[in-house]
């Protein structure tokens, strides 16, 4: 059998690639005959690999959407298979490409149900990308069009207007306001920025992000509730396009696969009213605060003062996880935070996060973030 040589263009290290890519290699893992070769796109594409797709060298090239519109060589081979993870350009494609896109629609309606379940706010907004995008246009109008039943304002804030700033924008909000942003990055910037002009999150100002990066997430305080798109879906269709398309099962056109299946990770920024989830806000953040160190669950139950029965429930309800597997998750992300910001060695960071074994911290870190302490230090030390 011939093997599939298949370049991918890695556009990120956030949560969004890292799931794609983990999605991507499960379909891999399921098929033999594929050669894969990994290139970073942050610096731009290397000289020699706009070489080789010149050359025809590569039966199938996995990209987004930015990477294809600033590197048009990836258009030079008509029998090259293109993956593009991103919106359906309006103008039909030449060649072979399949575009793998989220239902952004259905992303921004889904945070506002969330919103909407919470209870009831005098106003909502959806804070856009600071360059405009579809994918950022479509969430907006999802989310207008779901929130516009609870029959409060709705305001959506792009940054290229001129005529307000963000700061100004969350003050005309009327309080309380729910405000959903187009990723978790852009929500950390509504809470900080919510923060400094003096509201309380999340009694005044709750927020919503996407993409569920747990780094940003829950390294923010409060912690930053956020929409998880369905990107290890969007992964593995991209390795199934991939395997049909050159295998030429599918005939030769641009063509559109949509992935759904979104859920709504609660943390603080939106953990409202109900004394359960002021329990479970409770536990993570004592959790968090805790979690350099040899934090049992037995310690979360005595801190929760409930029976480990109920908290196992409630556990289970909010977070869909054990109590044991938050701690676990809580001593990663530390892990992660300290591989970054300081310059101990990965055993000293071992053992101060609660991991007596090392071998069994790579293994779950691993796990976790698809890739090595070593190499995570090495990615995202400045």
């Amino acid at each position: 059998m011939k093997e599939k040589n298949i370049l991918v263009l890695l556009w990120s290290t956030a949560a969004s690639g890292r799931d794609f890519m983990y999605g991507f290699s499960s379909y891999l893992k399921k098929r033999p005959g594929w050669n894969i070769r990994l290139v970073p796109t942050n610096d731009g594409l290397p000289p020699d690999i706009a070489r080789f797709i010149r050359s025809g060298a590569f039966d199938g090239i996995v990209a987004n959407e930015n990477t294809l519109r600033t590197n048009p060589v990836l258009r030079s081979r008509k029998d090259t298979v293109l993956v593009i993870f991103g919106t359906r350009p309006a103008r039909r494609s030449g060649g072979s490409v399949v575009y793998i896109q989220n239902d952004d629609r259905k992303i921004g309606r889904t945070g506002a149900r969330h919103f909407m379940e919470l209870g009831r706010f005098r106003s909502f907004g959806f804070v856009q990308t600071i360059a405009p995008r579809q994918w950022s246009q479509d969430r907006a109008d999802g989310f207008a069009e779901e929130a516009s039943k609870a029959q409060a304002p709705i305001d959506i804030f792009n940054s290229g207007s001129k005529r307000r700033s963000l700061a100004a924008w969350i003050r005309n909000l009327p309080k309380p306001c729910a405000i959903m942003a187009a990723y978790d990055s852009r929500a950390i910037e509504v809470v900080e920025t919510a923060k400094k002009a003096g509201f309380d999150i999340p009694r005044q100002v709750a927020v919503l992000g996407v993409d569920n990066d747990d780094l940003l997430c829950n390294f923010t305080f409060p912690s930053i509730s956020s929409i998880q798109p369905p990107h290890q879906e969007n992964g593995f269709a991209a390795g199934k396009a991939l395997d049909q398309w050159i295998g030429n099962k599918c005939g030769r056109k641009t063509d559109f696969v949509l992935c759904a299946g979104e859920k709504v990770v609660q943390r603080e920024s939106t953990a409202l009213l109900t004394p359960a989830s002021h329990m479970i806000q409770n536990a993570l953040e004592f959790i968090h605060r805790n979690a350099a160190t040899d934090l049992r669950v037995g310690t979360v139950i005595s801190h929760l003062k409930v029976s480990r029965r109920l908290a196992d429930l409630r556990f289970r309800e909010f977070q869909g996880e054990s109590i044991l597997e938050t701690i676990t998750r809580a001593r990663l992300e530390e892990v992660a935070r300290r591989l970054v910001i300081t310059k101990l060695s990965i055993s000293a960071i071992a053992r101060s996060c609660g991991f007596k074994d090392v071998s069994y911290l790579v293994k779950l870190f691993r796990r976790k973030y698809g890739d090595t302490p070593r190499n995570w230090r090495k990615s995202h030390s400045p």
